[in-house]
């Protein structure tokens, strides 16, 4: 008999993969953060192709603060499907935490702010990872 745990962990259930799979996708629509912060290194280097260097500086920004705002809404989604006593609460914090972000993008837009803004947004990564323990 082949002991499966070994190569994925038995305890993994429903509720869980459905918060695993909103959380990946949250962090994959808030990463374009990171784009804000060197704008000019990526130019430079000549190869990347960010958000900021596509669109431009505004256009990028309206595109991060609408992909934050789905952020928000995937584990919003998330959360409601799984109907834990805290989760109207994680959510609206989640939801508070969003807009913060996407005050500092649209408003505070040197490349130190931006910076922040990204730490906070990890933050945020942190945050919802700690909330599986009671949003599950």
């Amino acid at each position: 008999m082949v002991n499966i745990s070994i190569v994925a962990p038995s305890f993994i259930n429903y509720p869980t993969l459905i918060f695993m799979a909103a959380t990946a996708i949250a962090v994959g629509l808030g990463s374009s953060t990171h784009d804000h912060r060197d704008v000019e290194g990526d130019r430079v280097s000549g190869g990347r192709v960010t958000l900021p260097i596509m669109l431009g500086n505004m256009p990028a920004r309206v595109v991060t603060n609408f992909l934050l705002l789905c952020c928000w809404a995937t584990l919003h989604a998330s959360l409601l499907y799984l109907n834990r006593p805290f989760n109207a609460a994680t959510s609206f914090v989640i939801l508070v935490w969003c807009l913060l972000l996407c005050f500092r993008t649209w408003t505070l837009q040197s490349p130190s702010e931006d910076h922040k803004t990204y730490s906070l947004f990890v933050y945020l990564y942190s945050f919802v990872n700690i909330a599986y323990y009671w949003a599950v």
